[in-house]
């Protein structure tokens, strides 16, 4: 089993799931619960159906897991975006979870993004 767990269900969460990262936006009865499974993609959930709503293209550079340092990805999420960071591909995407989890922008960087923090809520 990888740091990520070993499901990729299209139909949500379960039993036996075990995703790599789970957050939920500020607004949890209009968003979606938002999973970074095993793909390597953000998957979107509804919350009463469990079904999911949407789903990235993978964002994760060389495969699941973390880093050969330890470090691993994580999702941060304000009132409107994402941010899941890619430490191997050193690289910070901002989605936009009210919009089909769309890539509103992505940051290429010259060091590896482990650590994440919000300023200025």
């Amino acid at each position: 089993m990888t740091p990520y767990g070993s499901s990729t269900s299209p139909s949500g969460p379960g039993p036996g799931s075990t995703p790599a990262r789970s957050s939920r936006p500020a607004r949890p009865e209009k968003a979606p619960l938002l999973v970074l499974q095993s793909d390597g993609a953000l998957h979107g959930y509804d919350i009463t159906t469990g079904k999911r709503t949407a789903r990235t293209k993978p964002l994760l550079t060389g495969g699941k897991g973390a880093g050969a340092d330890g470090s691993a990805p994580v999702i941060e999420v304000d009132r409107s975006r994402a941010y899941v960071n890619d430490p191997e591909g050193k690289k910070v995407f901002e989605i936009d979870y009210n919009d089909g989890l769309r890539v509103a922008r992505s940051f290429d960087l010259d060091v590896q993004p482990v650590l994440m923090a919000e300023t200025g809520r």
